[in-house]
């Protein structure tokens, strides 16, 4: 059983140690999963030695790249304010950086590994929201003493009302993996 145990761990590596914090850091609002995202970015270009050959040889990546730049040049030239324009778009590259890093890693985990710590993570914060929402709809107040917002449940959110939101936008990345899982099996 012990051997069993080590086995599993061992094959974990820290961009599945990511994955499975990042979406438990979405509940703490943009600031932890942005530094997330950047040490993830920088860790994964730094361990694959980054090169242009390596988006040209991904079509789609490069694709987006090229599209993404496009949009960012066209916004500059017509703009009335140019800098303002560049900087609310630029920042966006991290989410096509982003998408090819989970794209490499969703080919690279042969065990399936990595999209179980999703779900599994992803399910573990699921079951705290249901817990903390019964606690908040029975007392008035949840764990952490927030109370209800003009009569809406908020759970870990406190003053935001974005609890069904968040599930309802985070739920299908996780049926998407749970279709995956069975289209490898």
């Amino acid at each position: 059983m012990l051997n069993i145990i080590r086995n599993y761990f061992s094959n974990i590596n820290y961009f599945h140690i990511f994955f499975s914090l990042f979406f438990i850091s979405l509940v703490s609002g943009p600031l932890i999963p942005e530094i997330l995202m950047l040490i993830l970015i920088i860790f994964f270009f730094k361990k694959n030695k980054f090169s242009i050959k390596n988006f040209y040889s991904n079509r789609i990546i490069f694709v987006l790249l090229i599209f993404y730049l496009y949009l960012n040049l066209n916004s500059i030239f017509f703009s009335f304010d140019a800098s303002i324009s560049l900087k609310s778009t630029l920042p966006f590259i991290r989410l096509i950086l982003l998408s090819y890093i989970i794209f490499n890693l969703l080919l690279s985990d042969k065990n399936q590994i990595f999209i179980k710590l999703i779900i599994f993570s992803y399910l573990i914060l699921l079951v705290l929201f249901i817990i903390d929402s019964l606690i908040q709809t029975a007392t008035g107040y949840n764990i952490f003493g927030f109370g209800y917002q003009h009569g809406r449940i908020t759970s870990f959110f406190g003053s935001e009302q974005i609890l069904g939101s968040f599930v309802a936008r985070t739920f299908p990345i996780i049926i998407a993996l749970l279709y995956l899982i069975e289209n490898i099996n």
